[in-house]
C-alpha cells in the first residue's frame, strides 16, 4: 500500500468519526434540550405542591375552627342534658311518697328546733293554696 491510500483511507476513517461526533452531539442537545424540559416541569410540579401545601394548611386551619366550634356547642349540648336529668330526678324525687315524706320530716324537724317553719315550706303552702284556689 501505498501512502496516499493510507492517507485517503484516514481522511475516510476521520471523516467517519467526525460524522458520529456530530450525530452524537445533535443527540446530546436533544438529550439536553430534554432534560432541561424536564427541569422546568420540576419547578412547576414543585410550585404547584407549594400553592397546594399552603391551601391545604389554610383548610385546615378552617377545619379546626369548625371542630372547635362543635366540641364547644357538643359542650352546652351536654351541660343543658345533665341540667335536664338532673331537674328530671329532682322533681321525680321529690314528687313521690318518699320524697314529700322526707321533706314533711325535715321541715317538721326544723319548726320543733327553730319554732319556725323553713322558708321553702312556707312557699310550698302558698303555692299550694294557690293552686287549690284556681282549681277550686
Amino acid at each position: 500500500m501505498s501512502t496516499e491510500t493510507e492517507i485517503s483511507e484516514l481522511r475516510e476513517r476521520m471523516g467517519r468519526a467526525e460524522h458520529q461526533l456530530d450525530v452524537g452531539g445533535d443527540r446530546f442537545k436533544e438529550v439536553s434540550e430534554a432534560l432541561n424540559g424536564l427541569a422546568s416541569a420540576v419547578t412547576e410540579i414543585k410550585e404547584h405542591l407549594g400553592r397546594q401545601d399552603s391551601s391545604s394548611a389554610e383548610i385546615k386551619s378552617s377545619i379546626e375552627g369548625i371542630v372547635g366550634m362543635w366540641e364547644g356547642g357538643a359542650r352546652w349540648g351536654r351541660g343543658f342534658c345533665k341540667a335536664a336529668r338532673t331537674y328530671e330526678w329532682a322533681v321525680t324525687w321529690l314528687l313521690s311518697k318518699k320524697g314529700l315524706a322526707t321533706l314533711g320530716i325535715i321541715a317538721l324537724v326544723h319548726y320543733l328546733t327553730f319554732q319556725t317553719l323553713p322558708v321553702w315550706a312556707t312557699w310550698a303552702m302558698k303555692g299550694y293554696a294557690l293552686l287549690e284556689k284556681f282549681a277550686g
